[in-house]
């Protein structure tokens, strides 16, 4: 059970992406390197909906799955870290 402090949120992306995620965490220096390199879907960001629904749409249009497949991750984060991303500019609801 999801504690209710708690949202789920998703990202659909492609296998590679998912695992250097996996693997590295999120790091904005890099995200901003390799989206600079290569097409983005929704322009530079990083991208995520609490509707798992939806991450699998956008994971399976993500440039980099051209025969590699894609992936959706889902990650909690704490209703109060995701506020205070969004009052210091580094998140954005819509």
């Amino acid at each position: 059970m999801v504690s209710t402090n708690l949202i789920v949120l998703y990202h659909g992306t492609d296998i590679d992406s998912a695992l250097d995620i996996l693997n590295n965490g999120l790091d904005t220096q890099r995200l901003l390197t390799l989206q600079s390199e290569r097409v983005t879907q929704l322009g530079i960001g990083w991208y995520a909906t609490n509707e798992p629904e939806t991450a699998w749409f956008f994971a399976s249009l993500a440039p980099g799955n051209k025969g590699h497949g894609y992936t959706v991750i889902e990650m909690e984060l704490s209703k109060y870290e995701l506020e205070l991303l969004i009052q210091r500019g580094l998140a954005v609801r819509r």
